[in-house]
């Protein structure tokens, strides 16, 4: 079996810190996990960019399945067609300066140009 590693980099530092990697898998499939610490508050919203650099770009704009943090904050990612970035947002809060976030996404092949 054969996993690809590609380390990500962070779009925004001015309000977060971010590490992250995008694994290729067997079967077309795309694991991308993450963590980011958060410099400043951030309210509910869509428009942050949180991670440059995908080795593909998305085919559809959609909320991106499988997300999944490990914190109790409902957690919204989305994939913008033709991009190769992902966008975080949060529902029903804001996320308060220094709070870090762990993620991990599944991009199935048929999501993926």
């Amino acid at each position: 079996m054969q996993v690809t590693q590609t380390t990500l980099t962070n779009a925004n530092p001015d309000y977060f810190t971010t590490d992250g990697y995008a694994f290729k898998l067997p079967g077309g499939v795309y694991l991308v996990r993450g963590r980011i610490t958060m410099k400043q508050n951030i309210i509910t919203d869509h428009n942050a960019i949180v991670l440059t650099g995908l080795p593909f770009a998305w085919k559809y704009t959609a909320d991106i399945p499988g997300a999944s943090v490990n914190t109790g904050t409902s957690l919204i990612m989305q994939g913008v067609q033709g991009e190769r970035s992902v966008r975080l947002g949060v529902k029903h809060e804001a996320w308060a300066a220094g709070i870090a976030v762990s993620f991990a996404v599944i991009f199935p092949p048929q999501f993926i140009q």
